[in-house]
């Protein structure tokens, strides 16, 4: 810097305008806001979701997907700790320190979000003779 100053005979002026992207690329991912059934009333003073009503999440992605199809985390038992500490845009809370309603909300947004609000499956029905059944009486 100090040869460039002296040949150009001065102070030069710093940019002071912001970086240039170049060749990155940036995705905004959409968020949602989560309605907790506990409405923050049953945190602690200091927890960050103490007398919040609702927790903003992001839609789940690809990252999300591997997180719930992961063998290790599954085996483990911490995949869906891990999708929530994934999900929840407020990186100050801790999926551990929620309480199980509110994770089951958070869990629930996102896989509506994720996957739509229908869920079919099939469930095997169990044939049971009447005669076998002992009356009340």
């Amino acid at each position: 810097m100090s040869r460039n100053q002296d040949r150009l005979g001065g102070v030069q002026q710093q940019d002071t305008s912001p970086p240039q992207q170049t060749g990155g690329f940036s995705f905004v991912v959409p968020t949602e806001f989560v309605e907790l059934p506990s409405q923050g009333r049953f945190y602690a003073q200091g927890h960050p979701l103490h007398g919040k009503e609702n927790v903003e999440i992001k839609q789940m992605t690809a990252k999300e997907e591997d997180i719930l199809t992961s063998r290790s985390l599954l085996k483990k038992g911490v995949a869906l700790d891990r999708l929530i500490q994934s999900l929840i845009v407020d990186k100050s809370i801790d999926p551990s320190t929620l309480l199980v309603g509110d994770r089951n909300a958070i869990i629930v947004a996102a896989r509506v979000s994720g996957y739509g609000n229908d869920y079919s499956t099939n469930i095997p029905v169990l044939h049971v003779k009447l005669s076998k059944l002992i009356p009340l009486t």
